[in-house]
């Protein structure tokens, strides 16, 4: 992989990586970009997630394929290498994908019903090793099918956003009586707040911020984990032609996101509420 560019991301504000002191409602240098990639494959990428402390990135594409690399550096792009291919992932492709924290679990939607699909790793953070697909109904999250799957880093809570027809979004969260395990799931909030474009799903480490879709809204909880108490805190420009899969590293310390061929981070560290 080769070094594509460095710079902004829509309105370009700010500049530079790093820094700190900004508030939740200072979310323009969210969109910083801080190195992008183009993978040499020759495939689209759909969705992507980077865990194990920033040293594991997985990518799903349009041919359902699932690919894991090794990053020698922490959250290096430049220093990742393919490590194994799981084929055909899923029957459709993904659209959201999040690996948990501990490396045992691999989450995902699919936008085709309203439904999160998992696998258990045999060995942690190998996909080579991964299990049978499972699946859990999150109900009628919308009128279509789930888009967005995101997995506390403790393991203890699962939110998860979907669509119908394009224009009607909601999300809902559960507990999980079984750290990382969706099928001890049980809903213990819905947001029916609606959204004008299909949403991924974020959530910061208090579970007081959720971020819905890329460019959409980035949501403060008066109770954490009660997304019935959400108000808008700005909706930010993440979203472009193209970008989709944008997912925390479980450190918190990026967002990754795709376009195309192109793998992208967004330097965390500027963003409050953390």
């Amino acid at each position: 992989m080769s070094k594509l560019s460095q710079g902004l991301l829509s309105n370009g504000k700010l500049s530079g990586v790093g820094g700190g002191g900004l508030s939740v409602e200072d979310l323009d240098p969210f969109v910083t970009i801080v190195q992008s990639e183009t993978l040499s494959m020759g495939y689209t990428l759909k969705t992507i997630s980077v865990s194990n402390q920033g040293t594991k990135m997985y990518t799903a594409d349009t041919t359902m394929n699932l690919r894991e690399y090794t990053m020698a550096t922490k959250h290096d792009l430049s220093t990742a290498s393919l490590t194994a291919t799981f084929p055909a992932i899923s029957a459709a492709s993904p659209v959201d994908m999040q690996v948990s924290s501990n490396g045992k679990y691999l989450y995902y939607a699919t936008g085709s019903a309203t439904i999160v699909y998992y696998r258990q790793f045999g060995t942690a953070w190998d996909v080579s090793t991964l299990g049978v697909e499972q699946s859990k109904s999150v109900g009628s999250v919308a009128d279509g099918g789930t888009t967005g799957v995101f997995v506390m880093p403790d393991g203890n809570s699962m939110y998860v956003t979907g669509y119908g027809g394009g224009i009607y979004h909601s999300s809902r969260s559960f507990a999980l009586s079984t750290p990382y395990d969706p099928s001890t799931a049980t809903q213990t909030s819905r947001d029916a707040a609606t959204y004008t474009s299909t949403p991924s799903i974020n959530v910061m480490p208090k579970e007081e911020y959720v971020i819905i879709g890329g460019g959409i809204s980035y949501r403060k909880l008066s109770t954490a984990g009660d997304l019935t108490t959400g108000s808008i805190v700005s909706a930010f420009k993440f979203d472009s032609s193209g970008v989709s899969g944008r997912k925390y590293s479980d450190d918190y310390l990026y967002m990754y996101f795709v376009n195309g061929t192109a793998i992208s981070k967004c330097d965390t560290s500027r963003v409050g509420g953390i």
